[in-house]
């Protein structure tokens, strides 16, 4: 990486831990303002993940998923950091969509899921 693009890195690093209350709140009010916009993507997501789940799974691997999630949740009341299941390749992704599957699921910092956003590889 060049040291204009660490520098900007840095720079935006910096804003975004000054504004994080800002922002939450700005984000929250929009949420509020826009139930139907956040209401449609919640629909898209639940759906997506409906359609990338086979039918051949077992009542073990929905229940191991179930486990996945439970543990996360676990995870972020246990050490105070939020974090979230996310599925190594993604399901809506560009080029290749996963499955919603136990094998193509882990436990990720939120911080590090939302910056890995919906990429697989070099995708």
């Amino acid at each position: 990486m060049s040291d204009r693009s660490e520098k900007r890195k840095a720079t935006h690093k910096k804003y975004y831990e000054a504004n994080k209350e800002i922002r939450n709140a700005k984000s929250k009010a929009w949420q509020q303002a826009n139930k139907d916009k956040v209401n449609a993507f919640a629909a898209k997501r639940h759906a997506s993940k409906l359609n990338r789940t086979p039918s051949w799974l077992t009542k073990e691997d929905l229940a191991e998923i179930k486990d996945i999630y439970s543990m996360a949740n676990r995870r972020t009341q246990v050490e105070g950091i939020q974090y979230h299941v996310d599925h190594i390749i993604p399901l809506q992704g560009k080029n290749i969509s996963g499955l919603h599957v136990p094998s193509n699921m882990q436990i990720l910092r939120a911080r590090d899921n939302i910056s890995k956003g919906n990429r697989y590889g070099k995708d």
